[in-house]
């Protein structure tokens, strides 16, 4: 085998693995609500987790709100004077520059076994006294767990590790790296899909810039093609399994006409909008007569 038909047979084997990764384009729509920070960055918090020892890493997610006592947890759980006096200790603890993350504090609503759970009115009304004693500014009541979902706040996830759920616990988890990137997630959503199903896109426009959450939910790499017409891609950093496996920083891609995505990996891109420029051109006499010419020549050649 010479040279060329070694370099011919490595070239062939090159190609087929590209075309075997499956392509994505993007399509942007009209634009949608605005984006709403507690429905991207809300948490439940209880006091079982250890908020203390992973303060750092939770302030990185920047909280916008908090349910307390989180979950059905908070169904057969009193708002007593103790439980809030250690809410009030995280809630302080997550507090940054006086600037407090919204509250919504849901009351028990079940009496339990014995039939001594606080689930009565009064007792709701004594656990209202006891937040404005610890100093707890409360925004939202909310009357057991599940009414939540339709009220401020409803896309609440573990502040920190309960088993599967939560953001981190022995080690930071996918969710931790995920929630990092959509704390930037913010504007006015736009609508957008990606031309293969296996990638899931979602958009929000601020300002002149458009930031671009894309998930590759296959067990396969998957090829994205960036170009959105009237925008320009300035940034794109990510995770993949590994990452958070060997708890490493996020991988920064250099930007591209088109991106391999490795699988099961989240992605977020940052476009700033395209300008229109208009350049003033002077031309003296001369060229002027030279530009004419030129123009008239290339008009005879057209066929």
């Amino acid at each position: 085998m010479n040279i060329l038909q070694a370099a011919i047979i490595t070239a062939t084997g090159f190609l087929a693995a590209t075309a075997q990764i499956p392509s994505a384009r993007l399509e942007l729509g009209a634009k949608q609500a605005q984006v709403q920070p507690e429905a991207v960055t809300g948490f439940n918090v209880g006091n079982y987790m250890n908020v203390v020892e992973n303060r750092r890493a939770l302030l990185e997610l920047k909280p916008s709100i908090l349910r307390f006592p989180a979950g059905n947890v908070g169904d057969d759980q009193d708002l007593n004077a103790s439980s809030l006096k250690i809410f009030a200790i995280n809630l302080k603890l997550l507090t940054v520059n006086g600037v407090q993350p919204k509250v919504v504090v849901q009351t028990r609503a079940f009496q339990g076994v014995r039939n001594d759970g606080k689930n009565k009115a009064e007792d709701a009304a004594k656990a209202a006294r006891l937040a404005l004693e610890h100093k707890i500014r409360v925004d939202y009541w909310s009357v057991g767990n599940e009414p939540n979902l339709y009220a401020a706040g409803a896309a609440l996830f573990a502040l920190q590790g309960v088993g599967p759920h939560g953001t981190v616990d022995r080690v930071p988890k996918a969710t931790f790296y995920a929630f990092r990137h959509l704390k930037n997630f913010v504007g006015q959503a736009l609508e957008v899909r990606a031309t293969n199903p296996d990638l899931w896109v979602h958009a929000a426009q601020q300002g002149n810039r458009l930031t671009l959450i894309a998930i590759n939910t296959s067990t396969s790499p998957l090829a994205l093609e960036t170009g959105l017409a009237g925008w320009e891609l300035i940034g794109v950093k990510g995770f993949t399994d590994k990452v958070v496996q060997d708890e490493k920083p996020d991988i920064a891609l250099k930007v591209a006409s088109s991106l391999e995505f490795a699988p099961r990996s989240l992605w977020r891109l940052v476009y700033r909008k395209l300008r229109l420029q208009t350049q003033l051109i002077i031309y003296t006499t001369n060229q002027m007569a030279q530009l004419s010419s030129r123009l008239n020549h290339e008009r005879t050649c057209i066929p």
